[in-house]
């Protein structure tokens, strides 16, 4: 089984939809839904209780502060029963139909890892797109790797998740990847893709804090994975 754990803050606009639309496609039933409200002030709450996936096991949390993404995900994580894990932000950054295979390919796979690249991100605001391209050739050349895409979608065995360091910034997500392929996983990169222009108000936007997290994050990173500090 698949757990797909949804993040969102302050997207009352576009969560029930998002969430529904990807739920409505999926290739079959082995999945659950966890979908993690981070303190939104919005209506964000009752738009997630009128989602109905009657085919779906539907976990729902609702946290009264805002701790961002990454704490957000690990809560998922604790109450995620799949085998393989992912999340997503709500805010329905990604074509539903693109996703829908890439989750096929990973139910369908022996790979502990499998890395959605976001094959289309050349259509971003350019800055945005600097920044990935940017952050991808660092980690690359300094860790030696070939990742095509550090922050698109990842799919991983959930047991894996307990041998590693789990950060709790905005940028997690590739410190996350680096380690497990520091241990030598078993890992696919599968090719998927986003909606353009990207839609959300803050489950997966960027901004200052975001930009120094990942500085202090490849810092981070760096004595992990060199030096095998881990505090």
């Amino acid at each position: 089984m698949i757990s797909i754990i949804f993040f969102g803050y302050n997207e009352e606009n576009n969560i029930r939809k998002s969430i529904s639309d990807i739920c409505q496609n999926l290739p079959n039933k082995n999945f659950e839904i966890i979908i993690v409200n981070d303190g939104s002030k919005d209506d964000t709450q009752n738009e997630i209780e009128k989602i109905n996936t009657k085919q779906l096991k539907v976990i729902k949390i609702n946290k009264h502060k805002n701790e961002g993404i990454a704490k957000a995900v690990y809560d998922g994580l604790k109450k995620a029963e799949g085998d393989l894990v992912t999340w997503l932000p709500s805010d329905g950054a990604y074509n539903v139909k693109s996703l829908c295979e890439f989750y096929n390919t990973c139910s369908s796979t022996e790979t502990d890892l499998s890395i959605g690249y976001r094959n289309n991100k050349k259509k971003r605001i350019f800055f945005r797109y600097f920044l990935s391209e940017f952050l991808t050739i660092i980690l690359n050349l300094i860790f030696f790797k070939k990742v095509k895409d550090y922050n698109g979608v990842i799919s991983v065995k959930k047991n894996l998740l307990d041998k590693i360091k789990l950060p709790n910034h905005p940028s997690f997500q590739w410190v996350i990847v680096m380690q497990l392929l520091k241990q030598k996983v078993k890992y696919s990169q599968v090719p998927i893709d986003m909606k353009i222009p990207e839609p959300g108000n803050g489950s997966s936007s960027m901004n200052i804090k975001t930009y120094l997290s990942y500085f202090f994050s490849l810092i981070k990173l760096i004595q992990i994975i060199f030096f095998n500090k881990n505090d």
